[in-house]
């Protein structure tokens, strides 16, 4: 029997959902909003997936490792990023629930460490783990796959690694001075109102 989900958890799920289906073309953004969707409750239910499979996730983790086994390049990116990247010079990123904007930030986070590339699965991770913002793998790698010239993808194992272009960058800037415009009036309203 699926899990229910919480409202919650169904808000953020339909409004990642939302956020890939306008990456595509109008005519077919009600296919893609229901396959976004049906992806994203996939992720969502899938008990191996799911926050709550911790106990399982420590077992492994506390099982004897095997000496010959090392981490794979992909790995050290993301332990470098979770041990070295702080967060608190990053604010942006909390401040935007879209999936290619969180994407596109983590990505420029990463290049300030000499990171070029991430997998949309790392990207995911570093949000989760990070930044505590929950955008699920298959929402990133369908935002990043319909970012055009902001990013460019190169093969890696089974899927793409991406890295962030000029216009990508251009991008982030214009989104920056966007947020901190919201901030700006958000905190002018706030100043009026205990006035």
């Amino acid at each position: 029997m699926p899990e229910e989900h919480s409202q919650d958890e169904l808000k953020a799920i339909f409004a990642q959902a939302a956020e890939i289906a306008k990456a595509v073309p109008d005519s077919m953004q009600e296919a893609a909003f229901n396959r976004a969707l049906d992806a994203l409750l996939a992720v969502a239910t899938d008990p191996h997936r799911r926050a709550g499979t911790a106990s399982r996730r420590a077992a492994k983790r506390s099982a004897t490792p095997q000496p010959s086994r090392r981490k794979s390049g992909a790995d050290d990116r993301v332990t470098k990023i979770l041990s070295e990247l702080d967060r608190t010079k990053y604010p942006t990123i909390n401040s935007t629930r879209k999936a290619l904007d969180a994407a596109l930030l983590v990505l420029s986070a990463a290049q300030d460490l000499k990171i070029e590339a991430l997998t949309p699965g790392q990207i995911s991770q570093v949000l989760r783990e990070k930044f505590r913002v929950t955008i699920q793998e298959p929402a990133v790698r369908m935002a990043l796959g319909g970012a055009g010239k902001l990013v460019d993808r190169r093969p890696e194992g089974t899927g793409f690694a991406y890295r962030l272009m000029e216009p990508g960058e251009e991008y982030l800037n214009v989104l920056g001075q966007q947020l901190e415009r919201k901030d700006e009036t958000v905190s002018k309203r706030g100043k009026q109102e205990t006035a």
